[in-house]
């Protein structure tokens, strides 16, 4: 019998199954069921992140609350550019909030306010100074809540005073004051007034705050 030569031995693929090649259909899918499994999870979290915001936004209607309001606005000039920031901050507390639209006749205002006061009987109402609606309120133990514009109101004393000058300025174009703590600017400061004047949403999230806080 002749001996083995090199020459005479051949290359054979490995027939065991033990080895999975890194290239091979499995792999793929394997990489493909991490894939869904990934989404999967993705997909729940978004579904309880959207349920949580859900129930937090109508929770006032769910509690009972759905007859009467905790705070009513009335809506004149610097509290309306302020809206959608007032009502994120009224609900933060899981108070409800609604507004009340002026006119500008302030005997029909007046009447109005009157009217739904006693059907929302609201915990308070947040007015601006000035407002003719709100000597409806006189008489009424109803709790007002004065908001000073500045520049453009006189300044007011009193326990239900916001005077949100110090965080929002005057109308002055372009105006930008130091960031307050739960602010991200990381040059130090912030626009509070565009360059109309009017107030940037950094601007209504200040007023909202104050606003919110009662003070």
């Amino acid at each position: 019998m002749d001996p083995v030569t090199d020459t005479e031995v051949t290359d054979t693929e490995p027939t065991g199954t033990g080895v999975t090649d890194p290239g091979s259909d499995e792999s793929v899918l394997v990489g493909a069921d991490g894939d869904r499994r990934r989404h999967h999870v993705a997909a729940v979290l978004v579904a309880l992140g959207a349920l949580v915001v859900g129930t937090w936004w109508i929770w006032p209607g769910v509690t009972g609350q759905g007859d009467d309001v905790d705070v009513l606005v009335i809506g004149d000039d610097l509290l309306t550019d302020a809206e959608k920031s007032l009502e994120l901050r009224v609900r933060e507390t899981g108070r409800s909030i609604e507004w009340f639209e002026s006119s500008g006749d302030c005997a029909a205002d007046r009447a109005a306010l009157a009217d739904v006061v006693a059907d929302r009987r609201p915990d308070s109402v947040v007015a601006q100074v000035g407002s003719c609606a709100v000597d409806a309120l006189d008489g009424t133990g109803t709790d007002v809540v004065l908001v000073v514009e500045p520049g453009v109101s006189e300044p007011v004393t009193g326990a239900r005073v916001v005077d949100p000058e110090r965080l929002v300025g005057r109308p002055e174009p372009g105006m930008a004051l130091p960031c307050m703590w739960w602010e991200d600017c990381p040059t130090g400061t912030i626009e509070v007034r565009d360059e109309s004047g009017g107030l940037t949403p950094a601007g209504a999230d200040r007023l909202a705050v104050l606003v919110a806080a009662g003070r």
